[in-house]
């Protein structure tokens, strides 16, 4: 066989096989945005969770979550249950010793792979963490966290 047919041989197979590594390789960028969403919306509802230990006032339990929850640009405040955000129930927060708080961290994911957000859209990231109140906000008022 002459040599000269055969010079566009591997163009033709890169031009065929790049599209399908482009994509696999994104598609791993996605998923591993999506493991460090998961994480940190867990984190940041862990150490919210922390706070209300010893903490009942809303706004600082909601304030240290979004704090942790680094990257996501959650908003400060808290928000209402199933928003973006941090949000806590009882709303009013806990009153007594050994009343459950919980917290719960909302995240919108988007994957940035066209293919995976086609099918899959936003997806909706949360995690919620439950602690009891050991300790109730004195008259000097609370430990700041």
């Amino acid at each position: 066989m002459n040599r000269s047919h055969q010079l566009g041989q591997s163009l033709v197979e890169t031009a065929l096989i790049l599209p399908v590594v482009l994509i696999l390789l994104m598609g791993l960028f996605d998923f591993g945005r999506a493991i460090f969403a998961y994480n940190t919306v867990a984190e940041a509802a862990r150490n919210g969770a922390r706070v209300a230990i010893v903490n009942q006032t809303p706004a600082d339990i909601c304030a240290v979550a979004a704090e942790r929850a680094v990257g996501l640009a959650l908003p400060s405040g808290c928000v209402s249950a199933g928003q973006v955000g941090v949000s806590i129930s009882p709303s009013g927060g806990c009153t007594a010793i050994n009343c459950l708080q919980s917290v719960t961290v909302t995240y919108q994911f988007s994957p940035l792979t066209p293919i995976v957000s086609a099918f899959t859209g936003p997806i909706t990231v949360n995690s919620t963490s439950t602690v009891a109140v050991e300790s109730l906000c004195q008259s000097g008022g609370c430990p700041k966290p």
